[in-house]
């Protein structure tokens, strides 16, 4: 009966819930995950915006300039919002799932979204 009305609650968009990810965890308030990644991508902006870059930590360095989030840089931006039930690990577990990250070395996920953005209008096309 339980599992009926959760699906049922999901379905109609009242909860998230991804069982193959995170079978323990039911967002009633999603919000959280949407304010950890913006909070994210302010404190990509905020050190891309800051000239004094030696008094980052090295995996700030990499955050800014790779755009590879690691579990300490997760800590850092969302610390107020990890609680025991819901973890890094769990945030970057549901990340990879919604493909918002990927997994290029152990403990390093890339985040194309804080890469540098490319205008087209700065290449000149050659003619054949």
């Amino acid at each position: 009966a339980f599992s009926a009305a959760l699906h049922h609650l999901v379905h109609h968009n009242m909860f998230l819930y991804y069982p193959e990810v995170l079978p323990q965890t039911v967002f009633c308030d999603p919000q959280v995950v949407l304010t950890i990644v913006t909070e994210l991508v302010q404190y990509h902006h905020k050190l891309t915006n800051n000239p004094d870059k030696s008094a980052a930590c090295e995996s700030d360095l990499v955050f800014f300039r790779d755009g590879v989030v690691t579990e300490a840089v997760l800590r850092k931006v969302g610390e107020k919002h990890f609680q025991e039930f819901f973890t890094p690990q769990d945030l970057i577990q549901l990340l990879v799932s919604l493909h918002a990250i990927a997994e290029i070395n152990k403990g390093q996920y890339l985040m194309p979204a804080l890469l540098p953005r490319l205008f087209m209008s700065k290449f000149r096309l050659s003619k054949p």
